[in-house]
């Protein structure tokens, strides 16, 4: 009882999930049900016609024998119709839950977008993505299982029990009600030992399926290291490991199967010999004998496929509660204080904060002062926390201890929205999409941007040398997430994106390593001319000279080390 009800509260709560996103998803469920049972209607008929039908040939009454020939058509027709209905209710269905799965997969898009920073860089990407795989259709395949294959099975063994109840003998009717539902019962206790099987397949699916992400990045170093016989070794370790687990797993569900089988065989071998037995004495005619064995031929093969359904059921119900666990991750508050117009000078105030990160303490009692018009530098050893800083300032991350005060208010009290709003963030690794350099420069924006405006951001990071001769820049194919790219051209579509946005404030996280020293000087120069206020974290010296505030990281400590000489934006 406590796996029903698990299931239950699983299925209700993803329902609810996908009602935000597939509106009509219940009357998509209540069409198809109705559809579904009356096909288990229509299926109970054919037997039923045949036993008229095999009754009256018996018979030498012409006007029998010419009923006899009618019941024949009809026993053609209503199967017939019967197949027809099986496939349009499987064509409705398909549509429904190909809605339903598409309906999920945009419910997990929308909650990751909204996982906090700390939580989702420590996400396994191929682990969350056979997570998501699966959990998108578990909801599905449960509908289907419990609608769509438990409840017509069901209502074909009422039907039949009805038609034998009226037509043969009620004893002869509760035999074979009672047969079913014990059968019925017994597939459905062997299907949930199936649960440690299915586990076990899961984790396999999980672990190949990070190996086989985390490689895909690899192919270079691979080469570049001549390792790909220590590469062979690992991946054959994995698959080796694969393999015993699926089989293992499979041995378990092929032995529940094995029981179910030999269940239903048990179940049609005593009902066809109590059938035989009662027309060997005359209990039963020819055609009772005849329609009796189609009942239990018709209800006994669904049970073979019913057992592999239920299997699945099992399988889907731990697919689900893995999937629903998505919608669990802690999301960034977006009902938080909004950040309010200010004419405060100073833009970032940090003082006495603290990052800790797992047991490590990043970046101990630092204070930090940025205010408007700056630009200031963090610089330091690699490792020594200047990325951890910059998540900081974006809103990414909050301190262990300490407060950071964005434009005088505390940033942990504000929204991440309107954190986002006025501050531009470029990361070391930025995403370039599948698509064109336009779509990739007003990715962030929440307005579309004229071409013009466009055009001058290209020219200020000389991106327009991009473009083939006569045809716009903006209008150029980036091929699969930029691939062809270099890493200074991505770098510099990354900063188009964040200046597209038109921030108030530009963090940058090593932005120009990958350019060569005197476009980077030109690049950057510019960028500083389209922003007010400039947080920069670089190893690049050169850089140094655009700036008015250098602090340095060291160990966790965060100190002012502006020369003298600094020039910078103020200075000029």
């Amino acid at each position: 009882m406590d796996k029903l009800s698990a299931l239950w509260m699983n299925y209700y709560r993803a329902f609810r999930v996908l009602k935000a996103h597939f509106p009509r998803v219940t009357t998509g469920f209540a069409m198809a049900t109705v559809l579904v049972v009356s096909v288990a209607a229509l299926e109970s008929l054919p037997p039923y016609f045949l036993k008229k039908a095999v009754d009256s040939f018996s018979s030498r009454d012409a006007r029998v024998l010419d009923l006899g020939f009618w019941f024949t058509v009809a026993y053609g027709v209503s199967w017939s119709v019967a197949q027809v209905a099986f496939w349009l209710k499987s064509i409705l269905s398909a549509s429904i839950l190909s809605k339903c799965s598409a309906a999920f997969q945009d419910a997990f898009g929308d909650h990751l977008g909204r996982v906090s920073y700390q939580v989702i860089s420590e996400i396994d990407p191929g682990e969350i993505d056979a997570i998501m795989s699966r959990g998108r259709s578990a909801f599905s395949s449960i509908t289907f299982t419990l609608f769509w294959a438990i409840v017509p099975t069901i209502f074909q063994i009422f039907f039949a029990a009805v038609i034998i109840w009226n037509a043969v003998d009620q004893i002869m009717s509760i035999y074979f009600s009672a047969a079913a539902i014990v059968l019925l019962l017994v597939t459905c206790a062997l299907v949930f030992r199936s649960k440690g099987a299915h586990s076990r397949i899961f984790s396999a699916d999980n672990a190949l399926s990070s190996f086989i992400f985390e490689r895909l990045t690899a192919f270079l170093d691979v080469k570049i290291n001549n390792a790909r016989v220590k590469e062979r070794h690992a991946r054959r370790r994995v698959l080796d490991q694969y393999a015993d687990d699926i089989y293992r797993g499979n041995l378990t569900l092929g032995q529940i199967m094995a029981a179910q089988a030999l269940c239903a065989g048990l179940m049609l071998t005593g009902l066809t010999t109590i059938a035989a037995s009662s027309a060997r004495l005359s209990l039963l005619s020819t055609g009772d004998f005849v329609m009796l064995v189609g009942y239990i031929v018709a209800v006994t093969m669904p049970f073979t496929t019913l057992a592999s359904t239920l299997t699945d059921l099992t399988r889907s119900s731990l697919a689900l509660r893995d999937g629903l666990s998505i919608f669990d991750m802690p999301v960034d508050d977006d009902s938080g204080a909004r950040l309010l117009p200010s004419s405060e000078n100073l833009v970032y105030s940090l003082r006495d904060v603290e990052i800790v990160r797992g047991t490590n303490s990043i970046i101990r009692h630092a204070c930090l002062s940025v205010r408007r018009g700056e630009v200031v530098a963090l610089v330091g050893p690699s490792g020594s926390g200047k990325t951890s800083m910059a998540l900081l300032m974006a809103g990414l991350i909050q301190p262990s201890r300490g407060s950071v005060k964005l434009m005088g208010q505390d940033m942990p009290d504000l929204s991440f929205p309107s954190i986002a709003d006025v501050i531009g963030f470029v990361p070391q690794n930025s995403f370039v999409m599948t698509g064109s350099l336009r779509d990739n420069l007003s990715f962030g924006c929440s307005v579309d941007r004229e071409d013009t405006f466009l055009m001058d951001i290209c020219r200020d990071l000389e991106l327009t040398e991009l473009g083939p001769p006569g045809q716009s820049v903006l209008d150029l194919r980036l091929g699969l997430n930029g691939r062809s790219l270099s890493g200074g051209e991505r770098q510099r579509i990354a900063l188009g994106r964040a200046l597209a946005r038109l921030p108030a404030v530009l963090l940058m996280d090593e932005p120009t390593s990958a350019i060569d020293p005197e476009r980077e000087l030109r690049i950057m120069s510019r960028v500083l001319g389209r922003v007010e206020t400039v947080v920069l974290v670089t190893h690049r010296e050169a850089l140094l000279d655009l700036v008015d505030t250098v602090y340095m990281l060291d160990y966790g400590a965060l100190a002012n080390v502006t020369p003298a000489t600094t020039s910078g934006t103020q200075g000029a």
